[in-house]
């Protein structure tokens, strides 16, 4: 497994995100944000930019983290420009993995088909780009639960897709996964996004600090064999008790002083 992290957890500034973890020999990033836009709405020559910048620092983008998806399901037509956005600056990129949520939930009739069909749609566009997407456990989307996972996972091919574990997001709506619940999910998993979180406050903490067992999910990866990414969103700066005390880059490194930490000890055994 690789380390990479989010790249607006460390700045806002890109040259000052890819030197901190140069400093920490990680040459991986993940892009959300590049100043106030998400990647999907870079321009051209923004998106020009961010290329000719990560490959003067020899830097690979992990991930293309867009927020299509977190959205209620209702302009497909513009909901299909957006992917096709996505898919264009991916490869300008050279962006493997497009990060993608599932749509908020809603009452009406029928959503439940919709959302599956949008997918098996994205599928078979998926597959003519060799691109994977990455659909996130977002709360309040249609898989914030495990049900909701598999029936999107049973319904498309995991050649294009599969699962980003957020460690935290589930903690986030009160709920702890048990061991057996985890490892009904494991195989879907290609890319983990680290956050850790107290159930009882709803608190971000420091990786290890919370309730969201990462010490036993990365064990578990570890087992299998996983090859993918472990990604650094620990959203800790959004926590009083540390943003008073560290800067936004302090609190980074730290989360991935405990991240590394969790590794060594796995990789010694």
């Amino acid at each position: 497994m690789k380390i990479t992290a989010m790249n607006d957890e460390i700045s806002l500034s890109l040259e000052k995100q890819l030197e901190t973890l140069e400093r920490r020999n990680i040459y991986d990033i993940d892009l959300r944000a590049i100043g106030n836009k998400n990647v999907i709405e870079l321009t051209d020559n923004e998106v020009d930019y961010v290329r000719k910048t990560l490959s003067v620092r020899s830097f690979k983008v992990s991930c293309l983290s867009t927020n299509l998806g977190k959205e209620y399901l209702s302009d497909i037509s513009l909901l299909r420009k957006r992917f096709q956005r996505a898919i264009f600056i991916a490869h300008r990129l050279e962006a493997q993995f497009i990060r993608i949520f599932s749509f908020f939930r809603e009452d009406y009739s029928g959503w439940e088909s919709n959302v599956i069909a949008i997918f098996k749609e994205f599928n078979d566009i998926a597959t003519s780009h060799n691109l994977t997407f990455l659909i996130e456990n977002e709360p309040a989307t249609y898989t914030d639960n495990i049900q909701g996972i598999h029936k999107v996972f049973d319904s498309i091919s995991l050649n294009n897709f599969g699962l980003l574990w957020d460690t935290g997001n589930f903690a986030q709506m009160g709920i702890k996964l048990t061991p057996t619940e985890f490892l009904s999910l494991i195989h879907l998993i290609r890319y983990v996004h680290i956050k850790d979180i107290k159930i009882s406050t709803k608190e971000k903490v420091l990786p290890g600090d919370g309730d969201c067992s990462i010490s036993e999910y990365i064990k578990e990866l570890h087992k299998i064999k996983f090859s993918g990414y472990l990604c650094l969103e620990p959203l800790v700066y959004f926590n009083e008790k540390y943003s008073q005390l560290y800067s936004k880059e302090e609190i980074f490194l730290l989360s991935l002083d405990k991240v590394e930490n969790f590794i060594r000890n796995i990789n010694n055994k």
